[in-house]
């Protein structure tokens, strides 16, 4: 994910209906996920497909987002004994010893947005 910004100027944010978008990733990719191989680069002409793909961008942005204002505040204040799934991924390491990287969490908060909606759709 090369979204990550390794300066600090300022971020324009924007308000996006979490709803709506979730529903929207949900239906492009079990829609694309019905077509033959062949069809997919044409499907995604159509209009409805295009706004699907839009969806899917949005919401890795917002997973991008999440994590970067988290880890900036927790580098700012500390994580002041918060206890939750970021935070015990944070604590978590692999074999070698070594945390989580951004890229990692960031892929991990996306599929707890994903998994999380579509097991209470």
């Amino acid at each position: 994910m090369n979204s990550y910004s390794t300066n600090d100027k300022a971020l324009e944010t924007a308000e996006v209906p979490a709803v709506q978008i979730l529903n929207g990733r949900g239906e492009y990719s079990m829609a694309l996920g019905v077509l033959p191989s062949w069809w997919r680069p044409l499907a995604r002409l159509h209009p409805w497909y295009r706004r699907g793909a839009k969806d899917v961008k949005t919401l890795a942005g917002i997973a991008i987002m999440a994590v970067k204002n988290r880890l900036a505040m927790e580098a700012e204040l500390g994580s002041g004994g918060r206890v939750d799934l970021l935070a015990k991924l944070r604590s978590a390491r692999d074999s070698e010893g070594k945390e989580m990287g951004r890229e990692e969490l960031t892929a991990e908060a996306l599929t707890l947005l994903i998994a999380g909606s579509d097991t209470t759709s």
